[in-house]
């Protein structure tokens, strides 16, 4: 009988756990973004990111956005399907003293996570066209 020698290794596995949705705040203002189903608020300040681990993306979800920058808050609704690739919204401010509409682009990319962008928006009046603000 030849001596056969059996190697027992234990298996090296690399797992990675990802958010179902990241936020990333590129606006110069607060942004707090409210899951309506689950009545979570998620905070992200200028700048930075924060993910979300409570999202079930079978289902559409709804979400209140918020833009805050001193005393003015602008708000409106965003659906979250899984088809939303890019789009222009218009919040209203909640102050009657200022009135004034704040469009923001909302960008979505689904690589791992959902990875949702939240740029500035600039109206071009000139040649009456908006561009986004990098």
């Amino acid at each position: 009988m030849k001596n056969i020698i059996l190697v027992h290794s234990i298996p090296n596995y690399v797992i990675h756990l990802l958010p179902p949705l990241i936020i990333h705040n590129f606006l110069p203002y607060s942004l707090e973004v409210l899951n309506v189903t689950l009545k979570q608020v998620i905070k992200v300040e200028p700048g930075e990111q924060n993910s979300v681990y409570s999202l079930d993306f079978s289902i559409d979800q709804k979400l209140l956005i918020r833009v805050k920058h001193n005393s003015i808050t602008w708000s409106g609704n965003l659906n979250l399907t899984k088809h939303l690739d890019e789009k222009i919204m218009i919040l209203g401010s909640e102050s009657k003293e200022d009135t004034k509409n704040l469009a923001i682009n909302v960008k979505s990319d689904r690589e791992g996570s959902c990875n949702l962008f939240f740029l500035h928006v600039i109206l071009d009046c000139q040649q009456n066209r908006l561009t986004t603000a990098n």
